[in-house]
């Protein structure tokens, strides 16, 4: 059991009638009967807290706050560690906002999270885009290479800090550390959006984490990948690129000034947990998602894409791909496996993805199988059958021109367009194409036509479109 939870024991059978915040007052207005939410949420008030005497402070920690984050540090080979109790979009926001002042110009991951845009746009920052290449089976982006970062940085020595995301959604990781050396020799630190590699370090079968490879500063989301409740996640920093006031300062900025007490103790419990049972719980997980790709060779509409899979660009283990024999049937097979059972964490034309954590057990992964062996046989009832669905590494790579700032396009007065009538006009709001889920137009960029005749062709296939199509106004 996590220390911190038992503080809040402490504190909570202390046996003091709270006048003070929250109102609910560590319990239930009864009603008549006992109900199954009552009596959830009566256990659930009784330690929900708020800053009393004992219980610290998250923007100012000195006691059980302080002790839980640098507990957090070391499990994750960090020189600190800072709770995040919105998630790991306060911060990316906290973290860009701390490592670059206004105006400053970095290297960015085109496919960074909306988060990040955020950033820019509150920050009025500078980034200047680095693209990776796709996977050319799942049409996922792949994570910028060394020598990417390198070019950047030699052609833009203004460069502040260097950004990117590893792992990607789909589990594609970066060389951390030949891009931190990359990043350290113009004397700038790696900030890396970590969110889906927390689970990274703690067996042989998986890459370090980033902050062990060189990264300066990383955001980690606990709950997408380790036994922790949604929307809690750490921000970890290491190395001669200290922010330490200006994060602290950023933290309070985005993030809550009451933070749920039940949430730190969820991160505490997750670090706690991921102590005890350690590298020989991650060495089973990876033995047991190995045995599952090992029983399902034999599958004939379904190509597998994991780690343990065969072929280049392989998502680290936590991560799999199911690919359907068409490319074009994937949201048909993740409603297949659904009636049987299995709910995917995504789907997109091109694949299904999955998301495998240590906590999925042999029964979990049975299921799985068996599932996964039902639907490549009845594969007439879900399989489109249609002409292969082949991706253009031209819409990834693409990045229109900028004709005003970012942060300026997204606060000017703009109306919706469509894509015959938004040709020559400047983007005011984010356009992405899924897959690979990156943004195609970004407030500032230029319609062209080769940008928009992509979009085209990215409907024509069904492709998912988030955002509108906005212009700035005339």
């Amino acid at each position: 059991m996590g220390i911190f939870f038992e503080e809040i024991e402490k504190l909570c059978g202390r046996g003091d009638t709270p006048f003070h915040m929250p109102g609910h007052k560590r319990k239930m207005l009864k009603e008549s009967g006992t109900s199954s939410a009552e009596a959830f949420f009566s256990e659930w008030y009784k330690r929900d807290l708020t800053e009393i005497n004992g219980s610290d402070d998250l923007h100012a920690p000195e006691g059980i706050i302080k002790e839980a984050e640098e507990r957090a540090a070391g499990l994750f080979n960090a020189e600190h560690a800072y709770f995040l109790v919105n998630g790991s979009s306060a911060g990316i926001l906290a973290l860009l906002s701390a490592y670059l002042d206004p105006g400053d110009c970095f290297i960015m991951a085109r496919g960074s999270h909306v988060s990040a845009y955020n950033a820019v746009m509150l920050r009025r920052l500078e980034p200047v885009y680095v693209c990776g290449d796709t996977d050319e089976e799942s049409l996922a982006e792949i994570c910028p290479g060394r020598e990417i970062i390198k070019k950047a940085l030699k052609e833009h020595p203004d460069a502040k800090a260097v950004f990117i995301v590893s792992p990607t959604y789909e589990g594609f990781y970066a060389d951390i550390r030949g891009i931190a050396e990359a990043a350290h020799e113009k004397n700038i630190p790696l900030l890396v959006d970590a969110a889906h590699g927390a689970h990274f370090g703690f067996s042989k079968h998986f890459p370090e984490n980033v902050i062990s490879e060189g990264a300066d500063a990383a955001v980690i989301s606990l709950h997408k990948t380790l036994p922790a409740p949604t929307q809690t996640a750490l921000l970890l920093t290491s190395g001669v690129f200290d922010r330490r006031e200006r994060l602290r300062y950023f933290l309070s900025v985005y993030q809550s000034s009451s933070p749920s007490y039940l949430l730190m103790a969820g991160i505490d419990e997750c670090v706690s947990l991921t102590e005890r049972f350690g590298t020989d719980a991650f060495e089973s997980f990876a033995e047991r998602v190995r045995g599952l790709t090992e029983s399902l060779k034999s599958l004939e509409n379904i190509k597998l894409k994991g780690a343990y899979s065969e072929g280049d660009n392989r998502p680290e283990p936590g991560k799999l791909m199911l690919i359907p024999k068409d490319h074009s049937s994937g949201a048909e097979l993740s409603a297949y496996l659904e009636k049987k059972g299995i709910t995917a964490e995504f789907a997109l034309p091109t694949y299904v993805l999955l998301i495998i954590s240590v906590c999925d057990d042999d029964k979990d992964l049975k299921r799985l199988r068996e599932a996964l062996l039902d639907a490549d046989k009845q594969a007439a009832f879900w399989l489109k059958g249609m002409k292969k669905n082949n991706g253009s590494n031209a819409a990834v790579r693409y990045i229109p021109g900028k004709m005003m700032p970012l942060w300026k396009a997204a606060e000017s007065k703009s109306e919706e367009t469509d894509i015959k009538s938004a040709e020559g006009r400047i983007c005011a709001e984010c356009v992405s194409v899924y897959p690979p889920g990156r943004p195609l137009f970004v407030p500032g960029e230029v319609f062209d036509t080769e940008g928009l005749e992509l979009l085209k062709t990215a409907e024509e296939k069904g492709l998912k479109i988030k955002g509108r199509l906005m212009a700035v106004n005339k």
